[in-house]
């Protein structure tokens, strides 16, 4: 008779909650798996970050992605990527600030080629705050820095759930 391994027991179990609470690896996404039945144009105007992310979830999501607006059945743009950084605090002592906010703005319209658009300049908004030390400016540099890449990975996030959402809506309309 084969005997059970403990040092196996505790992966295992983690792995079957982390599956049964709806738990998924980045990179694999379920909106995104809603959409592999469809072709996809990403067209990006003024939103290279948000594009990149967005570009990846799919990809490894095995969407195809349509090189021409043509060959899509959906048009997914981002535009206008926006990233403000504002004052929140400053020291009543010395005056120095201690504290930004930091505005990630993307919008976003879905469309059907040849049709109207399912969403139209959708703004997509985040914010981030951080504290700023005065005696550390390189690390303050590379936190910031880590704020806006997983700010436009979120905003890459929403943007999917968004137009997936309005795709969604979109194929049970024209079944009817």
């Amino acid at each position: 008779m084969a005997r059970l391994n403990p040092g196996l027991l505790v992966p295992v179990l983690v792995g079957i909650a982390a599956a049964g609470c709806g738990l998924h690896l980045r990179g694999s996404s379920t909106e995104a798996e809603q959409l592999q039945n469809k072709s996809i144009h990403l067209d990006q105007d003024k939103a290279p970050n948000v594009a990149l992310e967005l570009r990846e979830i799919l990809t490894a999501s095995e969407v195809r992605l349509a090189g021409k607006i043509k060959e899509a059945d959906y048009v997914i743009r981002v535009a206008g990527e926006k990233i403000t950084r504002d004052v929140l605090s400053v020291s009543p002592q010395t005056g120095k600030v201690e504290e930004f906010q930091l505005t990630y703005l993307v919008r976003l319209t879905v469309l059907r080629p040849g049709a109207k658009a399912l969403l139209e300049n959708v703004p997509i908004t985040l914010q981030r705050d951080f504290t700023f030390d005065q005696d550390a400016v390189l690390g303050n540099f590379s936190e910031e820095e880590t704020l806006r890449d997983e700010m436009a990975r979120e905003a890459a996030e929403q943007v999917l759930r968004r137009s997936s959402a309005a795709i969604s809506r979109d194929k049970q309309t024209a079944a009817r």
